[in-house]
């Protein structure tokens, strides 16, 4: 406000010089030295207001400068954060697997540990080997819970990165 009010007087005061010096000539009167002594001071006061806002405006390009260095600094690190999210999802998604695929290891070691001397037999009885197609049928189910589980870490960045899909639209 204050340098808008010295721009004012110092406008005013530039055309009170510009007619006193207008009628001066007009008038085809000499100059007088309190007229020239009142254009230097309003040509002073002129160069002083343009120097200060020269300055002003060099700190307001600095400071343009500075905000945008700042917002690229913060568009850098909503990246990353979004890189960390989908990251800790994967992990987690992996991790999850893993209990997953410890169940399943747990359920073999107890499926081995139940079987006597005479399941064992009965695994190797050469007529029917129905026991033997029991054995192979739980040994596959088993490799297929496995493989279920198993974890490319590719794909689970790409699925942790999208975002879920909505539920489908149930019909009435």
């Amino acid at each position: 406000m204050k340098t808008f009010t010295t721009i004012l007087l110092c406008a005013a005061s530039l055309a009170a010089g510009a007619a006193v010096t207008a009628g001066a000539q007009t008038a085809s009167a000499p100059v007088t030295r309190a007229a020239k002594a009142g254009e230097c001071i309003v040509r002073e006061q002129a160069e002083q207001i343009i120097a200060a806002l020269a300055q002003r405006n060099e700190q307001l390009s600095a400071a343009t400068n500075n905000l945008r260095a700042a917002e690229q600094r913060v568009a850098e690190l909503e990246v990353k954060a979004a890189e960390a999210d989908t990251a800790h999802k994967a992990l987690q998604t992996a991790a999850e697997r893993n209990r997953e695929l410890v169940v399943i290891g747990k359920a073999i070691l107890k499926d081995y540990g139940d079987m006597h001397l005479g399941k064992k037999a009965a695994s190797g009885e050469p007529l029917t080997q129905l026991y033997r197609v029991r054995l192979e049928n739980t040994l596959q189910k088993f490799e297929e819970e496995i493989a279920a589980q198993r974890v490319f870490p590719e794909r689970e960045l790409q699925a942790a990165g999208q975002p879920a899909a909505p539920p489908p639209a149930q019909a009435n």
